[in-house]
């Protein structure tokens, strides 16, 4: 009765729910029939109650495989919001984590959510191997190849930043991680354009790798990557400008010695875009979920 009548109820009541059911929903578990028949025919418009019940179940506790069916098949159903999967996260198959990372990294809705993704993927240990959910390395390959649009970049630059400079020393990303995944990707079919981005960052982060990454630049620019967009000047050019703006960062002249085949760039022409793409990203404020967000207070987890 309680999802029945929380879907029908006004704001002040749904948040009046939310702080009120803790004690009995801890009290019942997670292994209550019941509880699972709740969530499996969770009534429209009670999703956000079902995620607020499935983070206080497991905030101390793994999900149970029961859990994290009902979880992810009320998903499948509805297209719940993404983070009421953030409890189970570390239930889910790789594959399907992998899936989810685009609704997270190039959505300005979930854009707080991400440290707390990054570091479930990075630091959980999925409940039924006890193996890492996924490693440095492949977290970086994912996102590199996610193809977003020029907004969308901006939010991707962005949750590169929480990787890539790391401030707070959060994920700390070793050398080789880095640079081993810098230089798969430039050999990637499709050239990821926005490794110029990352190439910059890691130099700033890691000044020791500069030589390293001078080097990869030599075999971008031998490459040419802007000469692979067929029948695109505009993108061409673009792509010419990272390169060269890239190059300036890391101290190099490569870029004088690989000029564009058709098209004279005038300097720093890019500079603005990328800009203007993080500004438009951050003018984008996460909304949180309906009424209140159960994630909000999602335990911030150890490195």
């Amino acid at each position: 009765q309680l999802a029945s009548v929380y879907a029908r109820a006004g704001t002040e009541i749904k948040r009046v729910t939310f702080r009120s059911i803790e004690q009995a929903i801890k009290a019942i578990g997670m292994h209550s029939e019941d509880l699972l028949d709740m969530i499996e025919n969770c009534q429209p418009d009670a999703e956000t109650l079902v995620a607020r019940i499935v983070h206080l179940l497991t905030e101390r506790n793994a999900p149970t495989p029961a859990l994290v069916d009902r979880v992810r098949k009320l998903h499948q159903a509805r297209n719940t919001d993404v983070r009421s999967l953030i409890p189970i996260l570390n239930s889910l198959k790789k594959e399907e984590l992998i899936e989810l990372i685009p609704s997270f990294v190039l959505s300005a809705k979930n854009s707080n959510s991400v440290p707390v993704f990054f570091k479930k993927l990075l630091f959980g240990r999925h409940t039924d191997t006890n193996q890492a959910v996924l490693s440095p390395f492949e977290l970086l390959l994912e996102l590199h190849r996610l193809k977003a649009n020029r907004k969308e970049q901006g939010f991707l630059m962005q949750n590169l930043d929480i990787l890539l400079v790391d401030t707070a020393r959060e994920f700390s990303f070793g050398k080789d991680v880095l640079a081993i995944a810098i230089e798969t990707l430039i050999n990637d079919k499709v050239f990821p354009v926005i490794l110029f981005y990352t190439i910059q960052k890691v130099n700033e982060a890691q000044p020791t790798l500069n030589g390293f990454l001078t080097g990869l630049l030599e075999k971008i620019a031998q490459r040419k990557p802007w000469t692979e967009i067929e029948g695109d000047d505009t993108a061409r050019e673009t792509i010419w400008h990272k390169f060269e703006i890239c190059s300036k960062a890391l101290g190099s002249n490569v870029h004088t010695r690989f000029p564009h085949l058709t098209l004279q760039p005038e300097t720093n022409v890019d500079i603005p875009t990328a800009v203007l793409d993080k500004l438009e990203s951050a003018q984008e404020k996460e909304k949180p979920m309906e009424e209140d967000n159960p994630l909000l207070n999602e335990q911030t987890m150890e490195n």
